[in-house]
């Protein structure tokens, strides 16, 4: 298998944050968001996406993105976090394990998907 940083196919992980609020709705909302995720991104052409069961072996832990992109052998990792009730209820980072930055950060409402 390639490492991360020869591959230039889409090499991805989709990881849910821990839920801070505690809400369990929450969670299971950030869970199916995060597992619909995977599952559009496996779709695309060439691409490598991390199963769901092994992203959420992450759930809940410290996230270091050069040590996941090491494990997994991916080069992106995106984050999806709750933000409560408000809308838009969920906000995500898509970071890059091999120069560690940051490529993008917003709030998303189920309504942009």
């Amino acid at each position: 298998m390639p490492s991360p940083r020869s591959a230039l196919r889409l090499s991805i992980v989709v990881l849910p944050f821990a839920n801070i609020g505690g809400d369990p709705e929450q969670d299971y909302f950030v869970d199916g968001v995060a597992e619909s995720l995977t599952t559009d991104l496996s779709r695309i052409s060439g691409s490598f996406v991390i199963a769901r069961n092994t992203a959420f072996t992450y759930k809940g832990k410290a996230i270091d993105v050069k040590q996941i992109g090491r494990e997994l052998n991916v080069r992106y990792v995106l984050q999806i976090r709750p933000i409560g009730a408000t809308s838009p209820p969920i906000e995500y980072k898509l970071s890059n394990t091999i120069s560690l930055g940051r490529l993008g950060s917003a709030a998303a409402s189920s309504s942009s998907r």
